[in-house]
This record gives C-alpha cells, sequence and structure tokens, in this order.
C-alpha cells in the first residue's frame, strides 16, 4: 500500500559549525529521517536564487528527498545559522537575517499536495514574521488530519503567546524541557507531570512529546505519562538529534504503533544522530535497528 506523504513546513538554512557547514534546519531534517525511514516526506520552503540555494536543491536531489515543494526567491537570500558547541557537544545558535525561508507562499503545487497528505509537521521558528508563511501554514493545517508542533524557541523569536496559540492548532506538540518551562503555566520544579498536564489544558492538546537530552524523553497522552531512556552513545554533536527523535516517533504513530512503541523509536534514531556530526547522517545499510517499522 502506498503511503501518504508528511509535509514538513518552515525553515531551510545552511549550520556553519566548527567541522563544516551542513544543510539543515528542523523541517527538512526531519523531512531527511521520514524519507529514510521509507515515510514520503517533502519539504515546504523557500531557498534564494543563490549559490547556496542551488547547492541545497542538488543535495537533496542526492539525497532522494523531494525539492518540487520548495520556492525559489529572487531577492531574498537562503537561510543560514552559525552554530557554537559547547564542551558537551550542546548547541547555540544565531540566525542570519534576511531569509527566504520567511517567505513560503501558497502555490498551486502546494494546494494538491495539502489534500494528498497525512500530515503536516511545522515549528513555531518559521512563524516569527507576519509575512507569508502564518497564512500559508494554516491553509496546510485545515486539510492534516495529523499536525505536529515541533517547539523551537530561538530567543528573540520566541514569544510565548505566539507560540501557544500555534501549538493550540495541533494534535501532537513535541518540545524540550527548557520549552516547556517556558510555555507551561505550572513550573517544572512542581513536577513534570503537572507542568505537561497544565500545558494541555493550555493548549487543548491532549498528546505532548518531551524530550530531555541524556535524560530521556516522556509522552502525556489525555493523562497518562510515559517514560523512556535514552541508549548510551558518544555524542559527537546534538544537532538535528531531536529532528531524528520527531521523526521516528510520527512514523511509527502514523504505522498505528502504541506510544510506547512510538517513543522507544524515537529515542533510538535521536541517539543514533547525537553519535554522528550533522543532523542528517547516513544510514549505511538502513535504520538503526529497532527503529523501522
Amino acid at each position: 500500500m502506498e503511503l501518504k506523504p508528511v509535509l514538513c513546513f518552515g525553515e531551510i538554512v545552511w549550520d556553519a559549525l566548527p567541522a563544516g557547514i551542513f544543510l539543515g534546519g528542523a523541517p527538512l531534517n526531519v523531512a531527511y529521517h521520514l524519507n529514510r525511514l521509507g515515510r514520503p516526506a517533502l519539504p515546504v520552503s523557500r531557498v534564494g536564487k543563490d549559490f547556496l540555494g542551488e547547492e541545497t536543491l542538488r543535495r537533496l536531489e542526492a539525497k532522494e528527498v523531494s525539492t518540487k515543494l520548495i520556492q525559489r526567491d529572487a531577492d531574498l537570500p537562503t537561510g543560514a545559522v552559525v552554530v557554537e558547541l559547547d564542551p558537551s557537544g550542546d548547541a547555540r545558535y544565531t540566525i542570519c537575517e534576511p531569509a527566504a525561508w520567511d517567505a513560503i507562499g501558497m502555490t498551486d503545487g502546494l494546494s494538491r499536495m495539502a489534500g494528498d497528505a497525512v500530515a503536516v509537521v511545522y515549528g513555531s521558528l518559521a512563524l516569527r514574521k507576519e509575512d507569508a508563511n502564518p497564512a500559508t501554514l494554516s491553509a496546510l493545517l485545515e486539510a492534516a488530519p495529523v499536525r505536529l508542533c515541533d517547539v523551537n524557541l530561538r530567543a528573540p523569536h520566541d514569544d510565548r503567546e505566539r507560540v501557544l496559540d500555534w501549538a493550540g492548532k495541533a494534535t501532537h506538540i513535541k518540545l524540550n524541557e527548557e520549552e516547556l518551562e517556558r510555555l507551561s503555566p505550572v513550573p517544572v520544579a512542581e513536577g513534570l507531570e503537572r507542568a505537561l498536564e497544565a500545558l494541555a489544558e493550555t493548549t487543548g492538546v491532549g498528546h505532548l512529546i518531551l524530550t530531555r537530552g541524556g535524560d530521556g524523553a516522556h509522552v502525556w497522552k489525555e493523562g497518562r505519562v510515559l517514560s523512556a531512556a535514552v541508549p548510551e552513545v558518544e555524542v559527537a554533536d546534538t544537532v538535528g538529534a531531536g529532528d531524528a527523535f520527531t521523526a521516528a516517533y510520527l512514523d511509527a504513530f502514523l504505522r498505528g504503533e502504541s506510544a510506547e512503541a512510538c517513543l522507544d523509536r524515537a529515542v533510538k534514531l535521536g541517539a543514533f544522530v547525537a553519535g554522528r556530526s550533522g543532523a542528517q547522517p547516513d544510514y549505511g545499510d538502513g535504520p538503526p535497528e529497532g527503529v523501522s517499522g
């Protein structure tokens, strides 16, 4: 049976890391990993008519990731982010502006694909401006049965009320512990379960996914909390590990697996990516054991 595609809406950027320059952006990373897992996924974004834009398309075609929903902009440049790593491998980001991915418009091709998509993945960062993106995403969400909001708070693009509003349009919210602290009306110090429950009540979303780096991950689903430990791995860098987690969780969910199985697959793929440089490492002979369906 042919699987329906996932649309991954938002930023395409080049991550400038100490080890080199890597193609990335959370929605693109999710699309890459979904494709590696056998789930068709298309990045919905915009790049400049510049060298980095051309290189983006060339590399995605080489990775067999569809570029047909990536728009071109004659005026705005392809996005870029400077990434600094601390001694533990955790990343800090500086987003370069202006960027073409802030101006994703609705096209005839995108409109047609929206009707066929089984899910839309989107992040809060791509909604930082009141230009084209909010209207385009709103149209995509109207048609999508599954809508996963991957919270991505990056100062100064981290207005709490704006993020909560967009998160409330999702069926699933994925976030980390710092983001939970910012968004939930109950402090994390009063307990993760209470903080998650309060966020679910605030947004009206009953399926929350929390990542905590090396401390594992949790799912709050309609009042029930599940937890999973992260497999031991020697961390190369954490760039893209959360996006791989998102892809594995969503793929398993769309296959009808239990929340426990979704979480197990997600932490395994996240650890696999953390153990390699860059957000889109080669899978070699296939996904890590225990990740694919």
